[in-house]
């Protein structure tokens, strides 16, 4: 098992590790290699926009838990805690303790180009869109456009009791610890500028990419 777990280890270091974006070459020297709105957007983020408050380190996250009033969507997992099936009460359902309520980690934002949709629950499917949340919190999510999520079109149960229900819309609202950020549509352009050049093309598509075959003989999922 230990072998197992050490090629296992070894394999995904080097196949997926994201180190090579345009902002890294950038950093090492290569000025060239970040176009002139993801240099203003890197600003915005290191800046004004007090982004890297919260997205910091090589990762851009500190790994922390935030409240910031995203939209709940679909099933929640509070039925618990005696609440409501459609409530996601965040890192309090691990720790208990009442000031994590709609708290949730700080996510890295290292390829985030590719990783939508954005938000605990998947609300936002576009980096405009989370980034304009953020700009706004209380607003986006008093406001909220359903057209956002991007859902498969399968029946689930509902998706929407959380938004429709008015004293746990209003319990986000209050928990919400991001202070409003206006930001115009130029400077969000330029911040999701920034955001795409945190993409490492090569990790993208694998260093070794899937083998054409493999030792047990067994077919491959391509």
């Amino acid at each position: 098992f230990t072998d197992l777990a050490e090629a296992l280890a070894a394999f995904i270091t080097f196949e997926f590790r994201a180190v090579n974006s345009p902002w890294d070459k950038f950093l090492a020297g290569e000025t060239d290699a970040l176009s002139v709105d993801a240099q203003r957007g890197a600003l915005l983020f290191f800046g004004d926009a007090k982004c890297s408050t919260c997205h910091s380190g090589a990762l851009q996250t500190n790994h922390g838990f935030h409240a910031i009033g995203i939209p709940q969507l679909g099933p929640g997992k509070a039925k618990a805690a005696g609440l409501p099936s459609y409530a996601d009460i965040g890192r309090q359902a691990i720790t208990g303790n009442e000031e994590d309520r709609y708290r949730f980690r700080t996510p890295s934002l290292r390829m985030v180009s590719l990783t939508g949709p954005y938000g605990h629950s998947g609300a936002y499917g576009s980096l405009e869109a989370v980034i304009r949340h953020h700009s706004d919190p209380i607003l986006s999510l008093m406001t909220y456009d359903r057209q956002e999520a991007l859902l498969p079109k399968v029946n689930l149960g509902d998706d929407w009791g959380a938004m429709e229900d008015q004293d746990e819309l209003i319990n986000i609202a209050a928990a919400i610890e991001l202070p409003a950020q206006p930001l115009d549509t130029k400077k969000i352009s330029e911040l999701v500028a920034f955001l795409e050049a945190l993409t490492d093309t090569r990790a993208a598509k694998g260093r070794l990419g899937v083998p054409s075959q493999v030792p047990s003989g067994l077919a491959i999922d391509r």
